[in-house]
């Protein structure tokens, strides 16, 4: 678990100090406000993020994802609900709202709930929910 501690210290470093300077790429599309990391194959999460309203941009969410946490990264997408054992909705701060997913492969409830509760972010604010 040192390496999903460390992702989530990482992720909330990098999230709550506003990498992006929120503005979009010029491409005249909008920017989807909600993406995922999918890296369930090597440490059993799905961390699904909503940016409504956010200077945090999707890319750096990408960033994050494929670069720090070797991740599968999709914007505008949700993590899959199939085999989770429970949800730990946080609040990453710069209005930033990170959803991590517990695949059951991996987790079970209690040790879900474990992990939700160590993330650094809980000192903003966390829920664990089970599915």
């Amino acid at each position: 678990m040192n390496k999903t501690v460390l992702m989530a210290c990482v992720t909330c470093c990098i999230l709550t100090n506003g990498c992006g300077d929120g503005g979009g790429d010029g491409g005249g599309g909008a920017e989807p406000d909600s993406a995922r990391c999918d890296t369930v194959a090597t440490d059993g999460l799905c961390q699904e993020y909503d940016l409504s309203g956010s200077p945090v941009t999707i890319a750096d969410v990408e960033n994050q994802c494929t670069s720090v946490n070797q991740g599968d990264f999709s914007a505008g997408t949700s993590c899959a609900t199939a085999n989770i054992v429970g949800a730990c909705v946080t609040d990453q701060g710069d209005d930033v709202v990170c959803t991590y997913y517990y695949d059951s492969g991996t987790f079970d409830a209690v040790s879900a709930e474990a992990h939700c509760t160590s993330l650094p972010s809980c000192s903003l604010s966390c829920e664990f929910q089970v599915q």
